[in-house]
């Protein structure tokens, strides 16, 4: 990001293209994390045959956990900070140059809207890594395994041991002791941000309970983890006693939950990114 300039548009061209130009190098990772969170209550396998000798397993906790580690930089606000001389590429929408399915989408009229690219980008990795199937298998895989795997409750103490078992409790744990231990930040950019993703994560927790995709593990350790949540927050300031509300009214009327809209990953992939017009 810290390369991209005016130089990756024309001679003459309006800078309203320069925000469309930057959505391929703002989401080059989305290929990345689609990837890595297959590893998350991943299973190995290939397609059998009668006469084959292939087995097919789930993927190691080690694995998964070192997977889980990758998953949560791409959702640090430093990585998803724009830096100040990109954000003064982007004035607002010029007349005629309308945003598309391939532009980011905003919040805030025609103006670039850096918070809300931020949020999509979270967005699309808790929907990649909460999809009800995927906890489910977690859950389920855990169910199967023998009495002499044991569960290490914090990810900072896994080794590559072979009896060890990543249960969805210490994952829901993990995400969110990373983004609620650091969100005194006297950057208000990344607070900004580290906001966004809170709420974004606690939407999930809830759409974990309600779905009917979930099994009842899966709505038990994400109850259990939002009621984790509900206990510090009524210890904070006003950010978080919005959250608070939130919650609060989702165990008052969970019928009404709705999770939040967010724009999806405007098309295009990041291939030819990367070219400079100079």
């Amino acid at each position: 990001m810290n390369q991209f300039s005016l130089d990756n548009i024309r001679s003459g061209e309006a800078l309203s293209v320069l925000e469309d130009v930057f959505v391929p190098v703002y989401f080059a990772h989305r290929y990345q994390v689609e990837a890595t969170t297959k590893l998350v209550g991943g299973l190995e396998y290939e397609f059998l045959t009668k006469d084959g000798n292939e087995e097919f397993k789930t993927v190691g906790a080690f694995q998964q956990v070192q997977a889980l580690r990758s998953i949560l930089k791409s959702i640090d606000p430093e990585t998803l900070k724009i830096p100040q001389s990109v954000l003064k590429l982007f004035p607002p929408r010029a007349y005629g140059y309308s945003r598309t399915r391939e532009s980011f989408q905003s919040e805030t009229g025609v103006g670039f809207d850096p918070l809300n690219a931020a949020a999509t980008s979270v967005g699309m990795t808790f929907d990649l890594l909460f999809h009800p199937e995927r906890m489910n298998r977690i859950t389920t895989a855990n169910a199967l395994v023998s009495n002499n795997f044991k569960e290490v409750k914090n990810i900072n103490d896994f080794n590559d041991a072979p009896n060890v078992i990543l249960t969805l409790g210490t994952l829901l744990n993990a995400v969110s002791d990373h983004i609620f231990r650091n969100d005194k930040n006297d950057d208000l950019y990344a607070t900004a941000i580290i906001h966004r993703t809170q709420e974004l994560f606690i939407n999930h927790l809830m759409n974990l309970i309600i779905s009917s995709q979930t099994n009842i593990d899966v709505k038990a350790a994400a109850r259990n983890q939002l009621k984790k949540i509900e206990k510090d927050l009524s210890k904070r300031d006003l950010f978080e006693n919005q959250l608070l509300m939130q919650i609060n009214t989702f165990y008052k009327h969970p019928e009404l939950f709705e999770v939040k809209k967010l724009p999806s990953i405007p098309d295009g992939s990041p291939i030819g990114c990367g070219y400079s017009f100079k």
